[in-house]
């Protein structure tokens, strides 16, 4: 689509996921590899430095938690349902801290794995019937994953200080990221 409009198109995959090089930590390491990828781009002979981002979902995530980096090249961004970067919903794992158990469980096993390979045949209905909840990655025989870490961190946790969630609550934030033609909405 946007190539047939004359724009240059770069698919980019998340660090770890599918062909991409790296271990796959959800979100960790967006904010970093996104202004790489702006960057490189607008150094490419072809690209005029104006580049834009585009994608739903973690890609939305994704491009939400590049621009706080405001990387200069970076002019334009389209990022749909990126409610998972807001600080309060932690990628959608934790809403105000408290865990999204059957879904996330269910994520993280079969799609957000450091391997990008769910397991087969397991029930992971059955291993969330046990307590404690941050073992059943474990019960299941999981390929490694952040499970225990995402469940298991209170939301004041220093840990959470290496994620570029958005603070809809920061004036400085909101401001820069809400930029439309020029012009600022608070």
């Amino acid at each position: 689509m946007f190539s047939g409009q004359g724009f240059a198109a770069v698919v980019q995959d998340i660090r770890g996921r599918f062909r991409s090089e790296g271990t796959f930590h959800p979100a960790e390491s967006d904010a970093d590899d996104g202004d790489d990828a702006v960057s490189w781009v607008a150094s490419q002979p072809w690209s005029n430095c104006k580049v834009g981002g585009y994608g739903c979902s973690a890609l939305g995530i994704n491009q939400v938690m590049m621009s706080q980096r405001r990387p200069a090249a970076l002019k334009a961004l389209l990022p749909q349902g990126p409610g998972g970067a807001l600080r309060w919903r932690k990628f959608s794992v934790l809403v105000s801290g408290v865990p999204e158990i059957c879904w996330a469980f269910q994520w993280f096993v079969e799609d957000a794995n450091q391997r990008s390979q769910p397991i087969p045949n397991v029930d992971l209905y059955e291993a969330l019937k046990a307590l404690p909840h941050a073992d059943a990655a474990d019960r299941v025989g999981s390929h490694p994953t952040d499970w225990r870490d995402w469940v298991t961190r209170e939301t004041g946790d220093p840990w959470w200080d290496k994620f570029p969630f958005f603070d809809e609550n920061s004036r400085r934030t909101s401001r820069h990221c809400l930029s439309i033609h020029g012009t600022t909405r608070s």
